[in-house]
C-alpha cells in the first residue's frame, strides 16, 4: 500500500483580505462586537481579526469587558383614560365638571 498524496483546501485565513471584507469588520467592530463573534461573522479565524484589525488601527471591544446591555424593545399600551369625556363646545362643561368630580 502506498502513499497517496491528498488534496487539501488551503485554509481560509490564508487568503488576502478583500476591501468588503475589512469594510465589514469595521462595521462590526463600531457595533461593539467581540473579536470571535466578528470571526464567526467572516469566516475567519480570531487571531486573523484581531491581527488584521491591528494593521488597520481599528480597537476592538477587549474579551475581559463585561458584555455590552442590549435593549429590548418593550410594548407600549395606548393609555385609557377613565370618567367621562367633555365635549368642549358644550354649554353644559360645568355640569360635567361637577360630576365627574362625585363620581
Amino acid at each position: 500500500m502506498g502513499y497517496q498524496a491528498s488534496i487539501r483546501p488551503t485554509p481560509r485565513q490564508a487568503e488576502k483580505w478583500s476591501d468588503d471584507e475589512v469594510n465589514r469588520l469595521v462595521c462590526l467592530a463600531k457595533m461593539q462586537l467581540r473579536a470571535r463573534a466578528i470571526a464567526a461573522e467572516l469566516g475567519r479565524t480570531e487571531a486573523g481579526v484581531r491581527g488584521k484589525a491591528a494593521s488597520v488601527g481599528i480597537a476592538l471591544v477587549s474579551d475581559r469587558a463585561p458584555a455590552p446591555v442590549t435593549l429590548r424593545r418593550v410594548s407600549v399600551e395606548p393609555v385609557q383614560r377613565a370618567g367621562p369625556t367633555m365635549d368642549i363646545n358644550s354649554s353644559s362643561n360645568d355640569q360635567n365638571l361637577v360630576a365627574a368630580m362625585h363620581a
